[in-house]
C-alpha cells in the first residue's frame, strides 16, 4: 500500500478494490457511460494519473486515460480513489527513467533531457501519452503529439537556459516539448509563461486553474526565478 500522498502527474497502480472504488467514483467521462460500460473490462488495469496532491485523509483526484480516440478525443474518465486502494506509484521523473531505457521512438530524446536538465538546476520528468506510453507499453502517443515534461527546479535553477536548452532539443528531434514547471506548495505552471514577459501565469494543482501574478510566482522559485526579475 502507498504511504506517501502522490503528487501531480504520479501514475498509480490500483488493487482490485482501489479499480473497483474508481469505477464507483467516476465523475465525468467521454465519450459517454455506455461506451465505458464496454471497454472498462479491457482496461481496467491500466494506471491512472494524479490529477492533483490530495490532503491527508482525502480520496486522491485522479484521471484515467485510454490508449484509443473517438471523433479525434481521447477516452477519458476523472474519478477518485483511496490511498489504501493504491499498490504503487510511478512517478514523472521515474517514467522518464523507464522511457529512456526503452526503445521508443521519443526515447533518445528523453535520455539527452535526463543528462542535460541537470546542468541547469532542475530534474527532468515526462507526464503525459509519453509517460503512459513508456510505463504501459500501449500506443498513446501519436504523429501529432507533444512530448510533456515536467521540471523540477532547484533554488539556483536557470530557467531560460533550460527554456534554451528545449528549444535545441525540439529543432534536433523535431518534437514540440511542452515543459511544466513544479512551482512548490502542489502547484505548476507553464515554462514558456514562466519566460514569455507576460504579468500573469495560469496556475494548476489546486481545484482548479488559477490566474497568478507572473512576478509573484517567479519571486517564490528562488534565486533563479528572482534573477529573471532583474533583468
Amino acid at each position: 500500500m502507498l504511504t506517501e500522498i502522490p503528487r501531480r502527474h504520479t501514475l498509480l497502480r490500483l488493487s482490485r478494490a482501489g479499480e473497483e472504488s474508481l469505477w464507483l467514483r467516476r465523475e465525468t467521462v467521454y465519450p459517454d457511460p455506455a461506451a465505458w460500460e464496454a471497454v472498462w473490462e479491457r482496461f481496467r488495469g491500466i494506471p491512472v494519473i494524479t490529477r492533483r496532491r490530495a490532503a491527508p485523509g482525502e480520496l486522491i483526484p485522479v484521471g484515467v486515460s485510454l490508449p484509443i480516440r473517438r471523433d479525434g478525443g481521447r477516452w477519458r474518465m476523472a474519478s477518485q480513489v483511496p490511498l489504501d486502494g493504491v499498490t504503487k506509484a510511478v512517478s514523472a521523473v521515474q517514467a522518464a527513467e523507464m522511457c529512456a531505457e526503452g526503445s521508443l521512438p521519443f526515447s533518445g530524446l528523453v535520455t539527452q533531457l535526463l543528462r542535460q536538465v541537470p546542468r541547469y538546476g532542475a530534474a527532468a520528468g515526462l507526464f503525459g501519452s509519453a509517460a503512459l506510453e513508456a510505463v504501459t507499453g500501449l500506443p498513446y502517443c501519436h504523429a501529432g503529439s507533444d512530448l510533456d515534461v515536467l521540471l523540477l527546479p532547484q533554488e539556483d535553477a536557470d530557467l531560460p537556459a533550460l527554456g534554451g536548452l528545449l528549444r535545441r532539443l525540439e529543432e534536433k528531434w523535431s518534437l514540440r516539448i511542452d515543459a511544466e514547471v513544479a512551482l512548490g506548495s502542489g502547484r505548476y505552471g507553464k515554462l514558456a509563461e514562466l519566460l514569455s514577459g507576460s504579468g500573469t501565469i495560469l496556475v494548476k494543482g489546486g481545484s482548479a486553474p488559477v490566474l497568478c501574478s507572473t512576478r509573484a510566482v517567479l519571486a517564490g522559485l528562488g534565486s533563479g526565478g528572482k534573477s529573471i526579475l532583474k533583468k
